[in-house]
This record gives C-alpha cells, structure tokens and sequence, in this order.
C-alpha cells in the first residue's frame, strides 16, 4: 500500500530541443546567442585553410621525392666515373690503406695527388664534397682533408654496405665545400657501394657525395606559393557565394525563433506558479517520510463506515517481517487475528473510549503476531479526524511503532532493579540522601533494617541519627559528615548502637553541586559487623600463628608482619616493614617467584609457590606460601619447610641410590659377559655421580711384569683418556691401597697434604682437583674404579662412598658369575666338540661297518656268479665249435641228398632249419658277450668291494674310479623319463698311488652320486630341450707330486646358504629317508683325516658345481 500522501507532478510543454542545441547555447532569449552564421564563418575558414595547407605539402613532398630520385641517379653516374677514373690509377693504394695509421694516411703524398684528381673531375658540376670509405667504415679519403681517418657511425653507410644506395636530404648552416666554406645550403647526401669492375661482384668501398640542390628547393618553394595563392582566391569566392545563402538563412531563422520565445514565456509565466506549490508539497511529503521511517513508524487509515482498513505498505510489511514483494492481505480481519489473546480485550477498551469521545486521542501498547509466530510488541496511536452528519465517527486514523527493544529493556530494568533491592538486602547494603536545604534525610529499606528500625517509623532528625552512633565515634562521625561538607567525599568505618548492642557499619559519602555550591549529600551504609568480627579474630590468629603472616600491597612492600618473622628469620618486625618481598628472595628463585607474583594479577583467587629465603645470618631457609589478592593488598601465609625439604632430599638420594643399586644388579644379572658388566658400571657410576671421568682396570702379573691395565673409561671429552698400561712403581701409595682393599681419595682443592705426589702430580696434570678409587676384589683377580671430578669445591660425600662401597659388592658378585659362567662356557664347548667328534665317529664305525659287511656280501655274490658264469663262459667255445661241426654236417647232408623224404621236409619247415642255420652263430656270439660283460661287473664288484683292507696300497686310482662307473652304468644310461647322462674322462699319466682304498672307493661313490642326483635335479625343471647332463672325470699329477682328482657336472649347482652348510655332518637337501646328511662329511674326514688330503668345492647355482680331491705322495699311517 502506497504512503496516503501523495502530490501529481504537472506536464510539462515539450519544446523544438533540437532546433534549441542548433541555434542555441541555453534558452535565453537574446538574438546574440545565434550561432549559425558564426560557425559557418568558422568552420569554412578552417575547411578552406586546412585543404590549402594539405595541397601545398602534397605537392611539396612529390616534388622532394622526385628531385631526390632524379639527383641520387646523377650522383650516381657520377660516381662511377669518378670511381673509374680514381680506381685504375690509385686501386692499389685505396686497397692498402688498411696498414696505414691515420697519421700515415694522411702524410701520404698520393692523398693530396687524388685530392687533385677529385677536384679536376666534379669541376663544374653540382658536387660539393667527396668521401670514400673502406668495408670497415674508415675514411680512407675526404675532400676536407681533416675527416680521414674518421669512422662511419651513419645507418646509411651500413645499408650501402649491404649493397643499397642510400640518399638523406639536410640542411647546413655552414658547410666545407670542395674549395670554400659554404653557408645556408640544401644538401643531398648520396652512400653508394663501388664494385670490381673486372668481376663486378666484390665491394671495394664506399663513396659519400654531397650533392647542392639548394636551387632546385627554392624553385619548388617559389611554385608551392604560387599554388597557394591561386588556391585561396578560388576558396574566396566559394566562400562568399555560401556566405550570402547562409545570411538569409539565418535571419529568417531568427525571426520564427523570437515568435517561438515569446509563446514560451506565457507558458512559463503560467506555470511558475504551480511549480512552485508542487515543489513545496514534494518537500513535505519527502520530510513526513523520512520522519516516519527514522522512527520506525508507519500510517493506517481505518473507514469505520466500510470497516476497511489500509496500512502504510513497507512499513507494515517491515514490522510483521514479511518480503516487501510478498503477498499480506490488508484488512480488519487479519489485523484482529494478529493481536495477542491477552491484549485484546484492554486495547478494545480504549479504542472504544476514543471513539466515544471519552478521550482525546486514542493509545494502546500491545502485542502482534509476526510471521515467523513471534510477537513483537506495538505501539499504536490514533485520532478520530472525520465524522459524519449525525456525529458519529467516520474516518480513524494513527500510526504504529515497533517498541519491542523499549519493552524489553523496561522488563530488564525492572528486573535488574529488583536483583539490586535482593543484593542490598542480601549484603546489608543501604543507600540514603540527605538536602542541606531542607535537612530532609531520606533512607531505603536496608538503613531500617541497619539502624534497628521499620520503614513505618519514617526517617529520623539529623540529631536523632547522630544519637545512633556509639558514644566514642559521635565526634568522628561528625568530623567525617563536617569534612564532607567542605566538598570532599569520605569513606570510613564507625560503630552504631542497635538495641544496646555494638554493631559496625561502613558508611560512603559523595556530593552535588548546584552552582558549585554544595546542595546534597547522598551515599551508601553497609552493615560490616560480621567481617569485622571475622578480622578480629583473624588479628589473634595473627598475633599467636607459629607460622609466617603479612600483608604486603600491590608493589611488593611489606605492610604487616607477625611476630614468627623474627623467631624463623632473625629480622625484628621494623627491619621488614616497607621491605620490598623480593629483597630477600634466592636469586635463582627469582623467576619462579615472579611468575606466582604475576599470577596474583589474573585473579586466581589463591595461590602456592616455594622459594629460598634470605635469614639475618645470611643462610636461606626453604619457604612454602600461600598468596590470595584482596583489592590492593595481598595476604600471604608461609611455612618454614626447610627441615622438611632436607629430609625430602635425603630420602631422595637414598631412593636415588637403591635405584641404582637395582639397575646395576638388574643390568650385571642379565648380562654374565665381563666386558659388558664392566662398561654398564662404569657408564652407571659416571652419569649417577656426576663424574668427569670414570675408569676400570685390572691388576695383570706375569714371571717377568706386573702391572696396571685400565680397560673401560667413560670421561668428559675435555679430558685426556685414562686408558692403557701403568706401572706399580708409578703409584705406589695408590696400588698398596687397592691391594689393601681400602678407598683411597685426593683432595687438591680442600687439602694441602703433600701425601702421594706422584698421583698428586698425575691429578694437576689431568685437571682433576678430586679424585676417588674404589678397589674391587675377587677370587684370584684384583681390579678397582678410578673416577674423578674437575669441580673440587665439594669433597666427597658420606653417602656417595657408601653408595660405591654397595656397588663395590655387586660388582665384585658380577665378575665372579661372570668368570663362573665363562668357565661353564669353556666347559660346555669342550663337551659340545667331544660329544660332535663322539657321534661323528659312531656314524663313521655304523657306516665303515655296513660298508664292510656290504664288501663281504658283494664279494661273496661275485664269488658265487662268476663260478657259474666261469663255467658257461668255458664251455661257449667248444659248443661254438660242435655247433659248426653239425652245421656243416646238415651242409653235407643237402648237398648229397638235396631230395629228402617227406618227414626231414616236414621237420624241417617246422624248424626253420635255414633260419637257424644263420641265427646259431649271432646267438653263441651274445652269448660270449653277455658272459663277458657280468664277468667284468663281477670284476668291479671286487674292486669295490675293498672295504675291509685296513692297509694303506699302491692301487690303480683310474681302476677304482671305472669300478665305480661300473656299478652305477644303470642310471649314467638313463630310463623312461630319465635322459642318458655323458661321461668324460680326462685321465692323466697317474702313477700307482697308496692310498686307503676301501675309504676312496666310498668317495668316488659319493661325489659321482650327487653329481647324477644334481643333473636329474636340473633335469625335472630345465625348460632348454638342448640340455644334456654331463659328468666329467679330471685326474693329474700336480708338480708337488700330489694327485688331484676332480668330477664335475652340470647339474642344479648349490646355493650360496647350501655351499655353507654342505659339508656339515646330517646336513641333507634330500627329503627324509632318502639321505642320511652323512656322504659328503665322511668323505671330507676321509680325504683330510684319513689321507692327510683336501677335498673343496665351488659351484654356480644353475650352472654346476665341482668337487677336487687333492692327495699328497706321503702319508702317516692313520686308520
């Protein structure tokens, strides 16, 4: 809804703007304002001059151009003749001038002979100087002799350089010619490139030509005038024909311009008036609004014939809290519905007196729903301002204000004053005026109650109040009451008389003035009978305390002190008071107090700090205190601990100590290592006592020496190490100490004692002012801690000797386990080695019996198959020969009887006689082979089965090793699954060997078998189809006369943790049950202990590996 006021602008009368901003600066209505004819004027004159101006300077800068392109050809020419004429006589000089210095250059007779030539050749043309330059810019040659030498710096040069002709116009004031000086001339400076004339490609120089083209300028000059004036006189008359037009343009525009004026001012004339008003009204209308809205107020109009009621739109919309674009209907019904239950019915009462004319204006405060369902409370004011014919009211309108702000700050007032009448009563704390006019006093409720009355008694007389008074303050009081009369406010405490009983009140007086004369006195009394009470006893508390009590201020000086300052301290009550506290504060508990001291301005209500107090004796004396701040005093209690602190250290040391008697026999306990014990006590002993160094030795004698080894040391880096060798005579007091298992001390600092120079001598030398050593005895060994400190001012305490004495004990209980344990040690690893080479040697004699029992079964099976096969192998020759007597027996029967009967055809069909004929021989033939070869395994079976002699042998080594082959052809020929594996033999010339040959068979055996399980091994995971197993045999004779047997294979090789361990007796990388850990450690004990031999190895994982027997010729007899 729109404001209720609101004022129509008139219309006003559109004016010609555009013939206005043409003819017109302003709407003034003089005729000199005409501008037309005038920028006519202006704009012809400046069109005309700027074309005359444009057309001269084209025609100028044309002419220019082109006398430049006509000149710089001429220069050009001439140039070249010049250049032709110059170079075939003066080529060479022109070209060597490079040698020549400046001075040279000059000096040189053939310049002045070119200089002729120059001057011979422009004669009578427009040149005025010349210049010929060298590639490298100098002016090897100028008309104006004092230039050569100079260096060319133009870009022009550089472009004719590159091979352009460069021309630049100028103008000189004063310019050398080729015969004088000239002045005020146009010159054309020409840079032309001069070439080879026999090649015409390589550059030679440079030449400058300074052409006069001053004629030709001042003849371009004369012409551009006579455009000019030939130009303006055309313009002229241009302008005077526009002229005349534009005249009577003008003036018959000036004639409809006044008419149009004239009509204009009895428009403006009428208008003014209404302007006027309109511009009144806007000015009212815009101060009620910005009034209404810096009050927060807005306007309704209530019909009371229509019961319509309108709103001030924004304002309405504000005060509910709804969006100015957001729909609200406007109307009685929504405004009833937004009034709060509870206001409805006084807010109708007044409305109603109103418009009964019992009132003159209608006002009501109540509350309005809002549109978040809040209330806010409203202000609403209204009057009656129409009514109709029979008086009864019309029209009703008001404004209403938001007064919610106001309303709650009442509320809060309201309850703020009742918390304070609560506080005074709770705090006995009345306030009270009296006029000096009237000698009226006015008291609250709280002085009543103060003074023993009831408000009904009503207030007393200034003589009666001073009667309240207990007789001995009736004059202070009226002292203070007298001093606030001369203007000076008083504060004081006084007692009063309520029923016949003492009671103490604090009472404050302030003042007001009129006129700067005393008018009124008002101020506040509170009953203090209770805190004074309180302060009463607090003063014998204070007075009989054992403990330290004062009251310092803000600043730290004493103000009160009790009587135990003296008794703990020393100082009497006067030495302290006006003290500063922290006078006599331990300088190093200087900071600690100030941070407590700062504490007490956060407002900690108490607080508790300790710090060392100074005493009159100059001792200081461990202080407890508790502070608490109390406006500008503070009030401390304090407790004499020193007693109390030096038990606490005590008992600190002491637990100190234990500790460290725990640690060490808790360190010692779980290392039984001497070296690691030792180390752990002297680092103990140097950190817990707070040594400069800390060392331990030995006492180590021998048939030739005795001496002192220190062998641990823990020290300041400061210091010399202590570490090495002594000799007893080098300190002999100290040593029969140690020996004596007394402690023994020095004390350079403290005592002047000249005992024991020598390690007196030896303590100055080291820095070390006290000294300390501490003898530790044990079953057969001597030994003792040396420790020292540089600060000598504090001589060895009693519980520090008594702390090394315990630790003296625990150490010498460590060596002693520890020297217990090394010998179990020993012990141990003896029985360890005993019980390996034990049960090494079971395994040796189980095996060397199997071994020998397997020897004498072989030899018995190779016994009793090579009888058998002996006696078919015999009887294979004559049955080979009975076989071919029948053969050519059955030969002759054919050949006599080659038709036989029936039954000899029939037999013989049915014995394939001539099959036989032919397979008898190759079956006889098997035979002998098949007998052959079990003969030969029986043979090896022989050899091999050597086991039982005891007996070193010659033997053939290359025997044994095919023996061995022999008996292992099986799995060397391969099976299903199981490729063949090679066999390479690379014997050498081997002389009959002694050796134990049942033992090297067994040796043979083993390294061929795990060479054949490596290849299978490779075999079951090589991917490469290629791969064939291969064993090779390699036997020498070294030039020590030893033999040296190596089997090599390409099997799976071994690993860098296997090659570690391979030769351990029982180690295996076979699966359970199929190996015993034992081959490859039999045979190492074989080869070294048996044969006095080596037996190594390397292998390649992936790759192979290779075993070497190496035997030496000569051996001890060891079985």
């Amino acid at each position: 809804m729109s404001s209720p006021i609101h004022v129509s602008q008139p219309r006003r009368l559109k004016t010609n703007t555009f013939l206005n901003r043409l003819l017109l600066e302003d709407t003034s209505v003089s005729p000199k304002r005409f501008k037309l004819l005038q920028n006519f004027s202006i704009v012809s004159l400046l069109s005309f001059t700027l074309a005359i101006g444009w057309l001269t300077g084209f025609y100028r800068q044309e002419a220019v151009k082109s006398l430049v392109n006509i000149k710089e050809e001429n220069n050009v020419i001439l140039t070249k003749i010049l250049a032709n004429n110059l170079w075939t006589e003066y080529r060479s000089f022109l070209l060597s001038t490079k040698t020549l210095s400046d001075q040279e250059l000059v000096a040189d007779p053939r310049i002045s002979q070119i200089h002729k030539a120059v001057l011979l050749q422009v004669q009578g043309s427009a040149i005025a100087k010349v210049k010929i330059f060298d590639l490298q810019g100098r002016t090897i040659f100028s008309t104006e002799l004092a230039q050569i030498g100079d260096m060319a710096k133009s870009s022009a040069f550089q472009a004719a350089k590159s091979g352009e002709v460069v021309s630049q116009l100028g103008h000189r004031d004063t310019f050398t010619a080729l015969t004088s000086n000239i002045k005020n001339r146009h010159l054309l400076a020409s840079y032309i490139p001069i070439y080879d004339q026999q090649t015409n490609k390589e550059m030679l120089g440079v030449f400058e030509v300074y052409t006069d083209v001053t004629p030709w300028l001042q003849q371009i000059g004369s012409t551009q005038r006579t455009i000019i004036i030939r130009v303006a006189l055309i313009f002229a008359v241009l302008y005077i024909v526009l002229f005349v037009f534009v005249s009577r343009a003008d003036a018959l525009l000036k004639k409809q311009y006044q008419e149009l004026q004239e009509s204009e001012a009895s428009y403006r004339r009428q208008s003014s008036d209404l302007e006027d008003t309109l511009t009144e009204l806007q000015q009212v209308q815009t101060q009620l609004q910005l009034a209404l809205e810096s009050s927060n107020t807005g306007l309704w109009d209530w019909n009371l014939q229509t019961d319509e009621v309108s709103f001030a739109e924004k304002q309405w919309k504000e005060f509910l809290g709804y969006d100015f674009t957001e729909t609200l209907e406007n109307n009685l019904t929504e405004w009833e519905s937004r009034i709060h239950p509870e206001d409805k019915p006084q807010l109708y009462a007044e409305m109603t007196k109103h418009l009964q004319g019992e009132t003159e204006t209608y006002e009501n405060i109540h509350r309005i729903r809002c549109k978040d369902g809040t209330y806010k409370w409203n202000l609403a004011q209204g009057k009656v301002v129409e009514r109709d014919q029979d008086g009864n009211p019309a029209r009703f309108i008001g404004i209403h204000r938001d007064i919610s702000d106001l309303k709650r700050s009442e509320i809060a007032l309201t309850e703020l004053s009742e918390k304070l009448r609560k506080s005074q009563e709770v705090a006995h704390l009345g306030h009270w005026s009296f006029d000096l006019a009237t000698q009226k006093i006015i008291w609250s409720e709280e002085v009543f109650r103060i003074f023993g009355m009831t408000p009904d008694q009503g207030e007393p007389s200034f003589d009666q109040h001073v009667q309240q008074f207990h007789p001995e303050d009736r004059t202070f009081f009226l002292e203070r009451v007298t001093a606030a009369g001369q203007g000076k406010p008083q504060d004081f405490d006084c007692r009063i008389l309520v029923d016949d009983q003492i009671r103490y009140m604090n009472s404050r007086i302030e003042l007001e003035f009129q006129d700067e004369k005393l008018v009124k006195m008002f101020g506040v009394v509170m009953d203090i009978t209770d805190r004074r009470m309180a302060e009463l006893e607090l003063e014998r508390f204070f007075t009989i305390s054992l403990d330290l009590l004062c009251i310092a201020d803000t600043g730290g000086h004493f103000r009160r002190l009790n009587q135990a300052w003296e008794k703990i301290l020393g100082y009497s009550i006067s030495e302290l008071e006006g003290k500063a506290f922290l006078d006599f504060v331990h300088p190093d508990d200087l900071d600690s107090t100030l941070a407590a001291i700062s504490d007490l301005n956060d407002d900690r209500t108490i607080i508790k700090f300790v710090n060392r107090y100074r005493t009159k004796d100059g001792s200081y004396r461990h202080i407890e205190w508790l502070s608490s701040p109390q406006g500008d005093l503070i009030y401390s209690a304090a407790r004499d601990i020193t007693e109390r602190i030096d038990t606490q250290t005590q008992l600190k040391a002491l637990l100190e100590r234990s500790q460290l008697l725990n640690h060490l026999s808790t360190e010692i306990r779980n290392s039984l290592a001497l070296e690691n014990i030792l180390e752990s006590s002297v680092y103990t002993i140097f950190e817990q006592l707070n040594l400069d160094i800390c060392t331990f030795g030995w006492y180590i004698a021998d048939a030739k020496t005795s001496q002192w080894e220190v062998v641990e040391e823990a020290r300041n880096p400061k210091l010399c190490s202590w570490l090495g060798s002594y000799d007893l005579e080098e300190f002999p007091l100290l040593f029969q100490n140690i020996f004596a298992e007394k402690i023994y001390t020095i004390d350079l600092q403290n005592s002047q004692d000249s005992q024991d120079p020598e390690l007196r001598s030896f303590c100055e030398l080291m820095k070390i002012n006290l000294y300390l050593a501490l003898p530790i005895h044990t079953e057969g060994k001597i030994g003792a801690f040396e420790m020292g400190r540089i600060d000598g001012s504090v001589a060895w305490q009693p519980d520090e000797i008594e702390l090394l004495q315990n630790l003296a004990t625990q150490v010498a209980i460590a060596i002693q386990q520890a020297d217990l344990y090394q010998t179990s040690q020993c012990k141990s690893q003896e029985l360890e080695r005993a019980y390996q080479e034990l049960k090494q040697t079971q395994v040796q004699l189980i095996q060397s019996e199997k071994m020998s029992s397997l020897g004498q079964l072989v030899a018995g099976i190779a016994h009793e198959i090579n009888n058998p096969v002996s006696f078919i192998y015999g009887n294979l020759e004559p049955v080979e020969e009975y076989a071919e007597d029948l053969l050519n027996i059955i030969g002759l029967y054919q050949d006599s009887y080659p038709t036989p009967s029936i039954e000899i055809m029939k037999a013989i069909e049915e014995v394939d006689l001539e099959f036989i004929i032919k397979d008898l021989p190759k079956t006889l033939q098997s035979m002998k082979t098949g007998a052959s070869r079990i003969q030969n395994i029986v043979k090896s079976l022989r050899t091999f089965s050597r086991l039982d002699e005891a007996d070193l042998k010659p033997i053939d080594l290359h025997e044994n090793i095919d023996s061995t082959l022999m008996i292992l052809q099986s799995q060397l020929n391969g099976k299903i699954g199981k490729p063949e594996i090679t066999v390479i033999k690379n014997y050498g010339n081997l002389p009959q060997f002694e050796c134990y040959v049942g033992l090297l068979n067994q040796v043979f055996m083993n390294l061929l078998m795990n060479a054949i399980q490596a290849i299978e091994e490779r075999q079951i995971i090589e991917v490469d189809p290629t791969y064939q197993g291969m064993i090779t045999i390699t036997t020498m004779v070294e030039p020590s006369e030893a033999v040296s047997i190596s089997v090599q294979d390409n099997g799976i090789g071994m690993s860098e943790e296997v090659k570690a361990k391979i030769l351990n007796p029982f180690f295996t990388t076979k699966p359970v049950g199929k190996g015993t850990g034992m081959g490859l450690s039999n045979s190492y004990q074989i080869v070294t202990k048996n044969h006095q031999g080596e037996l190594f190895f390397d292998s390649t994982l992936g790759e192979g590996t290779i075993f070497t027997i190496r035997l030496p010729k000569t051996k001890v007899k060891n079985h």
